[in-house]
């Protein structure tokens, strides 16, 4: 008895002695086994984990590449924290650990050449320029006489990338010893100045549908003019987020219609309401006034509204306001820039409205 408890005694005292320079059974060390070995077994189990390293990095359009250790010169600097965790040991206490050891975490200092992984990352061919696509910016769609309408064009991403913003990327992950990284997911794209969200884009996009939603019927006898979005997409103009209505069209327009349809110097017989025919004779020169765009249509439900009106003789151009009276007349006020009087029109059709 006494035999084995002094071989015992020896065996105890000579492990302690191991774990001086070794680490307790069943250490792990960054998910290494580092049990009973020494801090320069457990950097050369470090280093020979990077030898096998490979870091896939992930472009747009299924576009990828990889870089290995060698491509970079990846190797492990430490700062002193396996020491540390030795220094700490109590080697006496190495019996506690004989079924479970301690798991460390120690910060593993990366290193590579910046200059090799500069020039790896330029081998990617998607990082050749001449691949690249720019990206474009969201924009207004051509008018769609299908639909009369307009839609907002979602913007084009392309693949145009950032090179320091990718070197950057693949740096962190390389550090990190992540498997991949994601050139999309960590914003190295070029981005387009404007997309489908932009708010000044989709208020043009509205206001232009306001427009070429409405539609316009003049009745001339037994004629009939429609005036639609169509038409009234040839007039509209875009800067920037101001839309605006080409109003030269727009009188180009009116003359047209001027030129089909006014009487002027026209000898013509018309019946009046109280049952007599009236000749108006070739000296008297007729005028009507036409009401076109979004704010005619508006005005059956809204008390005022500012709109452009058209006189047909000369396609002069007057801003006036049009309103529902309480007894179902659309009033036209006098124009800004001319001294139209005032006239009540009622609701029914005229084949046109004359005045001296």
């Amino acid at each position: 008895t006494a035999v084995l408890a002094a071989a015992g005694a020896g065996y105890y005292f000579l492990e302690t002695g191991k774990y001086k320079t070794a680490f307790f059974p069943n250490t792990t060390i960054n998910g290494i086994n580092a049990s009973g070995k020494t801090v320069e077994e457990v950097k050369s189990l470090i280093e020979a984990g990077l030898s096998g390293y490979t870091l896939t990095v992930q472009a747009r359009d299924g576009a990828s590449g990889t870089i290995g250790t060698e491509e970079i010169g990846l190797h492990s600097e430490f700062d002193g924290s396996l020491e540390k965790l030795l220094e700490e040991q109590e080697p006496g206490q190495w019996i506690r650990y004989l079924k479970e050891g301690p798991a460390h975490e120690i910060r593993t200092m990366i290193a590579f050449d910046g200059e090799k992984l500069k020039e790896a990352v330029r081998e990617f061919p998607f990082m050749d320029p001449d691949q690249m696509r720019e990206p474009e910016n969201a924009r207004i769609s051509e008018y769609d006489s299908g639909t009369r309408s307009y839609s907002v064009v979602p913007a084009v991403q392309g693949t145009e990338l950032v090179e320091e913003q990718v070197e950057k990327a693949v740096a962190a992950a390389i550090v990190s010893l992540s498997d991949q990284v994601d050139l999309d997911a960590e914003g190295c794209y070029t981005k387009p100045a404007v997309d489908e969200t932009d708010e000044g884009l989709n208020a043009a996009a509205a206001e232009m549908n306001r427009y070429v939603g409405a539609v316009v019927t003049h009745t001339f006898g037994d004629a009939r003019e429609v005036l639609d979005g169509d038409t009234i997409s040839q007039w509209i103009t875009v800067d920037g987020g101001n839309v605006t209505l080409d109003e030269s069209q727009a009188a180009a327009y009116v003359k047209e219609l001027a030129g089909k349809y006014d009487t002027a110097y026209k000898t013509k017989t018309l019946k009046t309401s109280y049952g007599k025919d009236v000749t108006i004779s070739l000296g008297f020169k007729p005028s009507f006034l036409i009401v076109c765009g979004h704010a005619a249509t508006d005005a059956l439900n809204t008390d005022e509204k500012i709109l452009y009106a058209f006189t047909a003789t000369g396609g002069h151009v007057i801003t006036g306001r049009i309103q529902l009276t309480a007894a179902g007349f659309i009033a036209c006020a006098r124009g800004s820039s001319g001294s139209y009087p005032d006239l009540s029109l009622s609701g029914r059709a005229y084949d046109y409205i004359a005045f001296r």
